[in-house]
């Protein structure tokens, strides 16, 4: 029999549109100009930075081009966070 003693469980996740934002700001590129470097529409760009949308397969490969952070990464990153989202709204909805 298994047991998840040690499973480590973040208290926070932070959405990827967060990490793009700071490396956008690192780099001194607005979203506009990266929007239009990856052809992803701006609005797109916006709503993933701040956090309305989630990153999709093609933008991640898009993003791995411009940024070299890796595509599995921009990937890991929305499903860290979607987990624990879910997570966390199930644990709200049943404290209520």
């Amino acid at each position: 029999m298994k047991t998840n003693r040690n499973q480590y469980k973040p208290q926070i996740a932070i959405h990827p549109g967060e990490t793009l934002s700071e490396k956008l700001e690192e780099l001194e590129i607005s979203p506009i100009k990266f929007a239009q470097r990856t052809k992803i529409p701006v609005q797109t760009i916006l709503d993933f930075i701040g956090g309305k949308n989630q990153i999709t397969a093609e933008m991640a490969v898009k993003f791995e081009r411009e940024l070299k952070i890796p595509m599995r990464i921009w990937v890991k990153m929305q499903q860290h966070f979607t987990d624990y989202t879910a997570q966390n709204k199930g644990m709200v909805s049943l404290e209520d």
